[in-house]
């Protein structure tokens, strides 16, 4: 498994933590569990997604992979005031509430790796958003994805 697939399995937790208020342990102890018995992607109602990386095959998230998709999800909803404050500041004209629930994720991931990861680089993690973006949002969301977050890590965390 790859961070890629990480990200992508931290996604998943963070989206179904967004949606049914699940404990973020839980929430990705039973992501991992169903994904191990390698259930058909069409059984899984949030992995219909074709471009998804993860649902290709049954696989097991071990070692570095598990504790970065663990600090991923944990850590985003640590954070996740100081996240989407930044997230409001900078959706030019969309309150958070009118964004799509995977792309407020994706943004909510990507951000909180450009804060908190030191062993990321901003652009990784924005490319790392678009590419979730492009498989999991619509025709839309890789560009305003992109756009969000590169100007957050260029006016907040890069500096002026």
């Amino acid at each position: 498994m790859s961070r890629r697939q990480a990200r992508e399995v931290a996604l998943q937790a963070l989206y179904q933590i967004d949606i049914s208020g699940t404990d973020p342990l839980l929430a990705l102890d039973l992501l991992l569990e169903i994904l191990q018995r390698g259930l058909p992607a069409d059984d899984l109602s949030f992995a219909r997604h074709s471009g998804s990386a993860v649902f290709q095959e049954q696989f097991t998230l071990e070692g570095e992979d598990r504790d970065f998709a663990l600090d991923l999800v944990t850590g985003t909803v640590r954070h996740l005031e100081q996240i989407d404050g930044l997230l409001g500041q900078y959706s030019k004209d969309w309150a958070l509430s009118r964004l799509a629930r995977v792309d407020h994720n994706i943004m909510r991931l990507a951000v909180y790796e450009m804060l908190y990861r030191s062993d990321v680089p901003g652009g990784v993690a924005i490319n790392e958003a678009v590419e979730l973006a492009k498989v999991y949002g619509n025709d839309d969301s890789a560009r305003f994805v992109n756009g969000v977050l590169g100007k957050i890590w260029q006016e907040k965390v890069q500096g002026p």
